[in-house]
């Protein structure tokens, strides 16, 4: 199945938060423009219609990339697959020098010189038929692979694009506004093959979920991630607000819309070293809220 993953910045580093331990505030500072602002459309347009076009190429690379593992090696580096058959695998143990029962006998016995000679030469004659055998037997699997390949390749080629996710990340993607959300998704429905499963996601502050746009993820399926760093002390003194207010209960409550809502929503946690000494109380606050899907993030 052909899979492809974008990840969508539609704001650029705008933010509505300070976050004590935020690199990207810093990073954007240095650039020669800070923020890039909202994505327009026409730049959204461009973006879909790119993945459209881009959707059968991710076929024939994946079609190409399985040909280096058609031919695999056993634990003497000896060539091992389809089109080297066994007889080449039983002539190299025995040029090897592998232990003969009959080899130890004939060491036993007395060796005439003329005997000797002739044994010696018909068995290089044989040695060499196998290994001419060998290399022909070689030559014609490595071509039935060559043949099988690209016609993977062609077949994927035709097959319908299987799943797009598509994931919003900011700064705080939720400041392109609701409008820029249901424009991208109506516009990403009619421009992608019908054949192609499309899932959405965000990753968001939680700051400007009201009822109409939890409304919306619901709706349209979005798995939500809500940045929320546990109890109120140490969210509070690590997340606040742009203006330097606390942001705890406003998050929290956008978490209770978003259940209301039955928006699928995984709660973000960056583990700092407070949270670290307090794993405990922690884990008894996800308890308490019935957070049941968290992801730690630790702070480096």
């Amino acid at each position: 199945m052909k899979e492809c993953s974008v990840l969508v910045k539609p704001v650029s580093s705008l933010c509505n938060m300070r976050c004590r331990y935020c690199f990207y505030a810093d990073v954007s500072r240095h650039r020669e423009a800070p923020v890039l602002g909202r994505m327009d459309a026409a730049t959204a347009e461009a973006l879909l219609a790119r993945l459209a076009e881009g959707m059968a190429d991710t076929g024939v690379k994946n079609a190409a990339q399985s040909r280096p593992g058609i031919f695999g090696a056993d634990k003497k580096g000896k060539r091992t697959g389809p089109g080297v058959p066994e007889e080449t695998g039983r002539a190299e143990r025995s040029e090897a020098g592998a232990e003969r029962p009959e080899e130890a006998a004939w060491e036993e016995r007395p060796k005439a010189a003329g005997r000797l000679e002739a044994s010696e030469t018909a068995d290089g004659r044989e040695k060499s038929e196998k290994s001419g055998a060998a290399q022909r037997a070689e030559k014609a699997g490595g071509a039935r692979c060559e043949a099988a390949s690209a016609e993977s390749a062609r077949a994927a080629e035709k097959r319908p694009f299987a799943a797009l996710s598509i994931a919003f990340q900011g700064g705080e993607p939720t400041l392109a506004g609701l409008s820029f959300y249901k424009d991208f998704v109506s516009r990403a429905r009619a421009v992608l093959p019908k054949a192609c499963r499309i899932s959405f996601s965000i990753q968001t502050n939680g700051l400007l979920l009201d009822d109409a746009f939890c409304s919306f993820l619901a709706e349209e399926n979005f798995l939500v991630g809500l940045s929320l760093d546990g109890y109120a002390e140490v969210h509070g003194a690590l997340r606040p607000a742009f203006a330097g207010k606390g942001t705890f209960s406003r998050v929290l409550a956008a978490a209770s819309r978003l259940r209301r809502h039955g928006v699928h929503t995984n709660l973000l946690t960056v583990v700092s070293g407070p949270l670290a000494r307090h794993a405990r109380r922690l884990w008894h606050f996800y308890q308490k809220n019935q957070f049941d899907f968290v992801q730690l993030i630790p702070c480096l």
